[in-house]
């Protein structure tokens, strides 16, 4: 059967189908080409048949941490949703799937008195781009409460404890596995107080963030050199960067670790101010930033090139770092 003729043999319960599909709506910055395949997936069973068939496929989670620099990609982009948007509560665990929203599963969490999520209550995106770069705030890291991800790899789905992590960094980045749920280890907590903590967070997130604006949040990672840690928003900020444009986009005024989209930007606007950031950067302080954002250029494996080997990813367990064995264990 050929591609075209599967898609549309597809039914609205196992997936959603559009053609030469806008996907700047889809993404916080608000820009982006159009794919010639979108499709919102519902299932599993649907998923292994869509992957089986499309010769090249972007997943897209949330889009909020991601820049789609092509004007048109002549494969498919997929969205998960329908069963993999579920959540599920269990003792002192919460389960989730890749496609449920942050907001969510905190909500959950909170509603469950389970402490150990606030720090992601105002992320926006999904559990598994989360998972996939490592999402953190306020000094902690979605690492420290992951147990266990399911994910389909090989043709085979299933559920494992075999992955590592790094500041905004993955090994699933680098693995070939599709991130599809994801199990957290969370503290019975009160749930007064555990509102009061996401209610907190959430306003020291708007007030020192242009929370609400076409962006795409940090635009660059930290850096660590030696033991001291870098942040390039007081950099870029030092260096009186702020407010400064190229076409539609410019260095937020409030935040300077953010780009905005704040008078019809393009991808190259955002990617050629990028290039003067880092340009400036280097040559007044000798730093190479890197990029933390998604770009994605559609072309296969395109967006892998922002994510070199250099990263040092540490397996981990709990709140220590070790290899992790791999376990064959059923869903909930």
């Amino acid at each position: 059967m050929k591609y075209k003729k599967f898609l549309k043999s597809l039914s609205p319960k196992d997936a959603i189908v559009y053609y030469n599909y806008d996907l700047a709506p889809h993404t916080s910055f608000k820009i982006g080409g159009k794919a010639k395949y979108f499709v919102v997936v519902k299932n599993e069973k649907t998923l292994k048949n869509l992957l089986s068939k499309c010769k090249k496929f972007f997943i897209l989670g949330g889009g909020t941490n991601t820049l789609l620099s092509f004007n048109y990609y002549s494969g498919t982009v997929i969205k998960l949703g329908g069963n993999f948007s579920r959540l599920y509560v269990g003792k002192n665990k919460l389960t989730a799937m890749a496609g449920a929203n942050l907001f969510s599963l905190c909500k959950l969490a909170k509603d469950s008195s389970l402490s150990g999520l606030e720090f992601l209550y105002g992320i926006p995106g999904t559990v598994g781009g989360a998972i996939f770069g490592n999402a953190g705030a306020f000094e902690e890291e979605i690492l420290s409460r992951v147990t266990r991800v399911k994910v389909f790899k090989d043709g085979n789905f299933f559920w494992t404890k075999n992955f590592s992590f790094s500041h905004r960094n993955s090994s699933f980045k680098k693995d070939g596995s599709i991130i599809l749920g994801a199990q957290f280890s969370l503290s019975p907590g009160d749930k007064k107080e555990i509102e009061e903590k996401m209610k907190d967070l959430l306003a020291r997130r708007k007030q020192t963030q242009p929370y609400g604006a076409f962006c795409a949040g940090s635009i660059f990672k930290r850096l660590e050199v030696g033991d001291q840690t870098i942040f390039p928003a007081k950099i870029i900020d030092n260096l009186g960067l702020k407010g400064v444009k190229i076409g539609g986009a410019k260095v937020s005024e409030k935040h300077a670790g953010f780009i905005l989209n704040f008078e019809k930007a393009s991808a190259t606007d955002v990617l050629r101010l990028i290039k003067k950031i880092k340009k400036i950067v280097y040559k007044t302080n000798n730093l190479t930033l890197e990029e933390e954002i998604i770009i994605f250029g559609g072309k296969r494996f395109d967006f892998n090139r922002r994510f070199p080997h250099s990263h040092t990813l540490q397996p981990r367990e709990g709140n220590n770092f070790r290899k992790c064995d791999f376990g064959k264990e059923k869903g909930p």
